[in-house]
């Protein structure tokens, strides 16, 4: 994860919606592509990331509807 949200030189962007939700995207590599995640950080510092949605990104702004179910489903795996 520090290497996604760091930006290590692998071209991937990590971006914090706030409240534990995360999304990472291909950082303009033409896919498009996100995930909306959770991450669980264990007391030994193990890290775990929970998929909560995928989706193509087709404008710069996500859609209300998309974060309104990625939100709804972080509720639900936070439970």
């Amino acid at each position: 994860m520090a290497a996604y949200r760091d930006d290590l030189g692998i071209g991937y962007r990590v971006e914090n919606y706030g409240e534990g939700l995360w999304m990472i995207t291909d950082g303009g590599r033409g896919q498009g592509r996100c995930v909306f995640f959770r991450r669980i950080v264990e007391g030994d510092g193990s890290e775990f990331l929970v998929a909560l949605l995928f989706y193509k990104k087709e404008t710069q702004k996500v859609p209300e509807r998309i974060l309104n179910t990625a939100r709804r489903r972080l509720e639900q795996a936070g439970e």
